[in-house]
């Protein structure tokens, strides 16, 4: 183990002449002072920077030291240079996989010594495969990897392991226990149906939700007709009552549409205007946006599917069909978004031909030759692994390892009849974009399979 009693955290501090002179560089300006204790320095440079900043620089000047300690007392054999330089790399971000760096970096729990002590731990070995490391094949190269990578927050020495780029990306963003049924199903060939934990955002990007651009608008009317529309574009920005001859001349000048009496007469009647019945001739005016806003705000709707009074925040905007194109009417569907969405559910998983033609439809720039015609002369295509051998399962997004996946044999090309399989979801991630052969995959989680027990 190395000695790290000696090795400093202070910066811009140098002995000057029998006292100590500080050279800081903060917010584009530099600042010089001299001191007879370190102590003085510290405290001087804390008033300077603040105690957030000073721990921030405290942090990387100890990491800077460190760094330097391991290189100037050749503590490391030929091969360990090399995965420490590399480990070096992805965590200050140099290396090809920038990402990693910024959740390490960000927590400040994770020092270079930790990662040290963790590959001493480890004997320089994958911590869940226990294979050497080998920073010449892309997928046996080390990385940082969380235990628990569901705690994005957990970036500290008792979560992480050093692993080989291959687990790291196989195990992705699963649960310990979801990662273990993995690898214990692919090794024995005989599927763990134990339910787990699963991240259903694996294999499907951020989480999508109801968009912003799909979400009615809620400082607006609802479900205006093309008259409504017309009306409130021309009070929108009037503080003041509006007769309906003024109404009637403002939008036959602004959108030459010419209302009659009676359509615009219907047209008023609503919650969103103000009515003054001072006169013999009504003038209106518009609500106010926190008056619109609550009024929305307070709808509910009868969705046409499950027929529940539900929010109108529950259902998506729709745009306007023919003759009123190009009008924000702020529309909205009849069927909330979770009928919608179990609906749509239903249909990409009515079979596996569906549910994978629906995923490579979607990749235009790769979308290759396989149609309906072709489907079954797929590797997996009848429902297990291609590399595997296990059943698939096609619940979308569900995040289970066994979920299936389109995966290209050769990820530079497209999703050709020739170069797709259909494999588990955590194969497709752990083979990334790697020229690694099926036996390959196969020989390393059998390896992780026996060291198990061990993590």
């Amino acid at each position: 183990m190395v000695d790290i009693t000696n090795i400093k955290k202070t910066f811009a501090i140098n002995p000057r002449n029998n006292n100590f002179q500080v050279s800081l560089q903060y917010n584009n300006e530099t600042y010089y002072s001299s001191f007879e204790t370190e102590d003085e320095c510290i405290s001087y440079i804390k008033d300077m920077i603040g105690e957030e900043e000073y721990k921030k620089r405290e942090f990387e000047a100890f990491n800077f030291n460190f760094k330097k300690h391991i290189e100037d007392n050749n503590l490391l054999t030929e091969e360990q240079e090399k995965i420490w330089e590399m480990i070096c790399k992805r965590y200050s971000g140099m290396g090809d996989n920038i990402s990693r760096k910024s959740h390490v970096k960000k927590i400040k729990e994770l020092n270079l010594y930790d990662i040290f002590c963790q590959l001493d731990k480890q004997n320089w070995k994958c911590s869940y495969s226990n294979l050497e490391f080998d920073t010449d094949i892309n997928y046996m190269r080390p990385s940082i990897d969380r235990i628990d990578s569901i705690n994005e927050t957990a970036y500290s020495k008792d979560n992480c392991v050093i692993v080989l780029e291959f687990c790291q990306y196989l195990k992705n963003a699963y649960d310990l226990t979801e990662f273990k049924r993995c690898i214990k199903s692919i090794a024995t060939g005989v599927l763990d149906e134990n339910e787990t934990i699963t991240n259903s955002l694996i294999g499907g990007g951020r989480n999508k939700g109801i968009k912003d651009w799909k979400q009615i608008n809620l400082n607006m009317p609802l479900k205006m007709s093309k008259i409504q529309y017309y009306i409130y574009q021309i009070l929108k920005n009037k503080d003041e009552y509006l007769s309906r001859v003024d109404i009637t001349k403002k939008i036959k000048e602004e959108f030459h549409f010419d209302c009659s009496k009676g359509g615009l007469h219907g047209a008023l009647e609503n919650n969103y205007i103000l009515v003054d019945k001072t006169n013999i001739s009504w003038k209106y005016k518009l609500k106010d946006k926190d008056e619109i806003k609550s009024i929305n705000e307070n709808t509910k709707i009868c969705c046409g599917q499950c027929q529940k009074e539900i929010s109108i925040l529950d259902f998506r905007k729709r745009e306007a069909r023919e003759g009123n194109k190009g009008l924000d009417l702020n529309l909205y569907y009849t069927i909330c978004t979770i009928c919608n969405t179990n609906y749509t559910n239903k249909y990409k998983n009515k079979d596996i031909q569906t549910f994978i033609l629906r995923q490579i439809s979607g990749r235009n720039n790769k979308k290759g030759n396989i149609t309906k015609d072709n489907f079954n002369e797929l590797k997996g295509s009848n429902g297990n692994c291609a590399i595997t051998g296990l059943p698939l399962i096609i619940e979308n997004n569900s995040g289970k390892f066994n979920q299936c996946s389109p995966d290209r044999i050769d990820s530079t090309k497209n999703y050709d009849l020739d170069n797709v399989q259909i494999v588990c979801l955590a194969i497709n991630l752990g083979k990334k974009n790697y020229n690694i052969s099926n036996d390959t995959i196969l020989d390393i989680i059998v390896n992780i399979y026996k060291n198990l027990d061990k993590f």
